[in-house]
Formats: C-alpha cells, sequence, structure tokens
C-alpha cells in the first residue's frame, strides 16, 4: 500500500475435487477473484486459460469469466462457489513422505481428525454479505463440508467465527449449513468431533455458495 506497485492475483482454469471435469466453474472463478480483490488485488492474472480450456474457441461457460473477473463492482451480486484448496495429491503433511515431502501436504484439505481433535480452516470472501442482507440481493448462504465417510457414530460441531453453527442438515457424507455467520473478509471455520469408537474422520471438501436475486434494470 501507498506504492505504485500493483499486484495481480494468479488463477487457472484447472481445479482439482470440486468440478466432475477438472474445470472451475464460472462460480468458482468469481469467488476466487472476489476473494483475492478483498485481500488487496489490483487485478486478476488467468494462468494458461486458453491451453487449459477444452476448447477453442472458448465454450460460453469458459468466455463468460473474461467478462466479469476484471470488474469487482460486476462480480458483487453475482452467485459464487468459495472453495478451500485440496492438496494436488489428495494427502495430509502426515502422509507425504519423501521425495514428495516437499510439494505435498501443503494445504488445508484433507485433514483429519481423532476423537476429541478440533481443526480449523481459514478462507477470504469478498461479498459483501451485510449490505446484500440490508439490500434483501442476498438469497441463500451455505456452507458444506465434505467427509470421506460420515456415520452416525461420528458426533460433529461446527463454529464459524466463533460462533455455534445451526441449522445443520448432513446428506450422505455432506454437512450443510445454512446462513452460517459468514463476514466479508477472513473466516475461521473449526471441526471437531467426539466418536467413542475412536475412528478418524477425513474432512475433503469445504465449501461456501452464495446465490443472489436478479435485480431489475432501473428504468429510465
Amino acid at each position: 500500500e501507498g506504492t505504485d506497485c500493483k499486484i495481480y492475483a494468479g488463477l487457472e482454469l484447472n481445479v482439482r475435487d470440486y468440478a466432475e471435469d477438472g474445470k472451475a466453474t464460472g462460480e468458482m472463478l468469481r469467488a476466487a477473484a472476489s476473494g483475492y480483490y478483498q485481500e488487496g488485488a489490483t487485478g486478476i492474472y488467468l494462468f494458461n486459460y486458453d491451453a487449459h480450456s477444452p476448447r477453442l474457441p472458448f465454450l460460453p461457460e469458459h468466455k463468460q469469466p473474461l467478462r466479469e473477473l476484471g470488474d469487482r463492482q460486476l462480480l458483487a451480486d453475482k452467485g459464487k462457489q468459495y472453495v478451500v484448496t485440496r492438496d494436488m495429491r489428495g494427502q495430509t503433511a502426515e502422509e507425504t513422505r519423501p521425495p514428495m515431502h516437499k510439494i505435498g501436504g501443503e494445504m488445508q484439505l484433507p485433514a483429519t481428525l481423532i476423537d476429541g481433535q478440533t481443526r480449523e480452516f481459514f478462507f477470504s470472501v469478498g461479498d459483501d454479505l451485510r449490505s446484500a442482507r440490508q439490500r434483501g440481493t442476498l438469497k441463500s448462504l451455505q456452507l458444506r463440508i465434505g467427509f470421506k465417510l460420515l456415520n452416525p457414530g461420528h458426533e460433529i460441531s461446527v463454529r464459524v467465527n466463533d460462533q455455534v453453527a445451526g441449522g445443520m442438515t448432513i446428506r450422505g457424507n455432506t454437512l450443510e449449513l445454512k446462513d452460517p455467520p459468514i463476514e466479508q473478509g477472513k473466516n475461521r471455520l473449526t471441526i471437531s468431533q467426539q466418536n467413542p469408537a475412536g475412528d478418524t474422520l477425513r474432512v475433503t471438501r469445504i465449501e461456501l455458495l452464495t446465490k443472489y436475486n436478479r435485480v431489475k434494470a432501473a428504468s429510465q
């Protein structure tokens, strides 16, 4: 800050484990860009966007982000899918062994929890959710936490920014929270589990989905 230095945050189209085709959706790219703007980025640099595109010329879903990502205000009331990055080999730091230990296990996910253990996760949100609620433009906000295997013996508690998260629903191996107390900027998610059987719980995905009501353009 206070200098002429410009910082462009790098994004690429490839994404692991959050998309069936391995390509980031428009919602994911919007979320990543919005988060970087919130952290102070001047703009967005798309690394190998054409090389990683499944087809040239771009498919419509890959052309649309090119119109949006350079304008933070344009991103404001558009749906997003924030994701916590997974390790490229799906390993925790404890599972990564030489010679791969220098390039694996460095991401927040996956993560394991034994009985009585607590883990913290951090992610940045660019959306001004408080303002969106006040203006009535925020349609829904949902936090999803995915596990490798979730069974009835796992007693899970979740806190978001030091507040107990309520309204939890379990669907298969995914825990869903409706309207969690997410804030613009950095957020802390705390997950703990109790399991007398001693089973290890493995967290594989964390994602936040924002959806907005369509705003009608003002008449001239």
